[in-house]
């Protein structure tokens, strides 16, 4: 099963038969959407449709004893053996992408301010990894200190973090070494699609601004402050860095279906 992270509408707060039936369509809807497609046709995956699950909601708004987050087993960035992610409090899952670092906790804030659910979320690792084999990337909620884990999908990593914790999880005993093997080559498969930037030695630098990444690594292009001017970049066969104060759900549909990458 291949996951399509943050491509497909959810909808909470439904209570009445009305509400739900509208919001399955709306579900059902965003399937089609042209990001969605977009996404799709870049990642081999079949346009078989989708069912839609209607659930009772863990409501991370609650109180100060609740919120949302986001946890990757292993490092995103350099694949070391420790949860990483962020964390909001009193916040829906949804928010954690769109607001910056400052108003969310790390995985060290976590298990300062929640330490029972950052245990918990470590016995979680260990089993998600193992079922799956390949680290993971979690996302839960959590209502009057109480762990819900709301789904886990394949985790991406850097070329060279994924190296790492594909050995690092064979010495573990998480896997063995002929699961091992597919990840490593999928990893330098990537590693040669990828351009390494250096900075060069001695070079002076002045840092103009400070931000939260998107994603890991480094990138080069124009920076522009909107969304249209990054789609006019990109359609003139530029490149271009989307700087905002905030993300949103269209700005992270453009990224994640390569329509502004």
């Amino acid at each position: 099963m291949k996951s399509m992270p943050g491509l497909l509408l959810t909808r909470d707060d439904r209570t009445t038969r009305e509400e739900i039936l509208a919001a399955i369509k709306e579900v059902r809807d965003s399937w089609n959407s042209p990001n969605a497609r977009t996404y799709r046709e870049q990642k081999g995956i079949e346009d078989t449709g989708l069912a839609v699950i209607v659930e009772v909601m863990a409501d991370g708004t609650r109180n100060e004893n609740a919120g949302a987050g986001v946890m990757f087993t292993r490092s995103p960035v350099d694949g070391a053996n420790q949860l990483t992610g962020r964390f909001g409090v009193r916040m829906k899952g949804r928010e954690i992408v769109e607001r910056t670092g400052e108003q969310t906790l790390s995985a060290e804030e976590l298990r300062a301010r929640f330490p029972q659910v950052h245990e918990e979320l470590e016995r979680v690792k260990a089993i998600v990894e193992k079922k799956y084999g390949r680290p993971q990337e979690l996302e839960y909620v959590v209502e009057d200190g109480k762990l819900w884990v709301v789904q886990t999908r394949d985790a991406v990593l850097s070329p060279d973090g994924a190296v790492k914790a594909a050995t690092d999880m064979v010495g573990e005993g998480v896997i063995d070494q002929l699961k091992m093997l597919p990840l490593i080559e999928e990893a330098q498969k990537r590693k040669t699609e990828k351009t390494v930037y250096k900075i060069r030695e001695g070079a002076e630098l002045t840092e103009i601004a400070r931000g939260v990444p998107s994603s890991f690594g480094a990138a080069e292009g124009e920076i522009v402050l909107s969304l249209a001017k990054a789609r006019e970049v990109k359609a003139a066969g530029g490149k271009a860095i989307l700087a905002a104060f905030e993300s949103t759900q269209e700005v992270e549909e453009a990224i994640l279906s390569g329509a502004i990458a």
